[in-house]
């Protein structure tokens, strides 16, 4: 989890809040979107908490990808954009190397 910085004033700590409700209610409205895509006419409370957090999942990644497309169609992609390293295979480089550590004699 993020850490909450420590405010220097109280419009620091405003404009924070700000930006959390801003990008909270956008994340709101694109589970939403995907809920109903997948799970027409179903409510969260009718969903499995595996299924729940699949479409928090689904959308996160669709969301990412959506705002990486957007950057290549419309000039905002900038040098950092272009070392991506796809979540999986980070977890799986990182996975191997341990077991490599873990299988070397001490």
């Amino acid at each position: 989890m993020a850490e909450i910085p420590v405010f220097k004033n109280l419009e620091d700590e405003s404009l924070y809040d700000d930006i959390f409700k801003r990008r909270l209610d956008q994340f709101y409205c694109l589970a939403h979107l995907v809920k109903d895509e997948f799970f027409p006419g179903y409510k969260w409370e009718g969903l499995q908490p595996a299924t729940v957090k699949l479409l928090f999942d689904l959308t996160d990644s669709l969301s990412y990808d959506t705002m990486q497309e957007f950057k290549t169609a419309t000039g905002y992609e900038e040098e950092d954009d272009k070392l991506f390293v796809p979540r999986h295979s980070l977890k799986e480089s990182l996975k191997q190397a341990m077991e490599e550590i873990n299988a070397e004699p001490q």
